[in-house]
């Protein structure tokens, strides 16, 4: 009976494990994705003024847009719910929240507002990754 509970607490915490490594790596990609939606959106208008060529194919480049978000909203929900459900430290939530909020909101601007808000919206994305990492390390610990 003692050997059954033992292996139920082993098993317990080896799926905790592979749930902070599954986790930890989803943060690492929604880290990476929402530095490469932060640095296309800063540097979007400056690529658009620089280049004649390019100015003829900026449908393409804000066809990336949509993509980028719906990875980025994927990811970080995910990964972030799961450290939320076993831990209830609602920070990267929040900050997942305000960062896909600033991205919406930087749809229906134009010009530097756009901008400031995609960008912001990002970095906030990127901290709440940061943050949920944090999170985890200290858990395993």
């Amino acid at each position: 009976m003692q050997q059954c509970c033992i292996y139920r607490k082993m098993r317990l915490t080896l799926h905790m494990l592979k749930t902070v490594k599954t986790s930890a790596c989803l943060d690492n990609w929604g880290i990476g994705i929402s530095l490469v939606c932060s640095v296309h959106c800063a540097a979007m208008p400056l690529i658009l003024l620089s280049s004649a060529f390019i100015n003829t194919q900026a449908g393409l480049l804000e066809s990336i847009e949509l993509p980028l978000f719906i990875l980025a909203a994927i990811l970080g929900t995910t990964s972030i719910l799961q450290t939320y459900f076993r831990t209830s430290r609602a920070l990267p939530l929040l900050l997942l929240a305000t960062g896909l909020v600033l991205i919406i909101m930087g749809g229906y601007s134009e010009g530097y507002l756009e901008v400031a808000f995609r960008v912001s919206g990002s970095l906030s994305l990127v901290f709440a990754h940061f943050t949920n990492k944090k999170i985890l390390k200290a858990q395993v610990k």
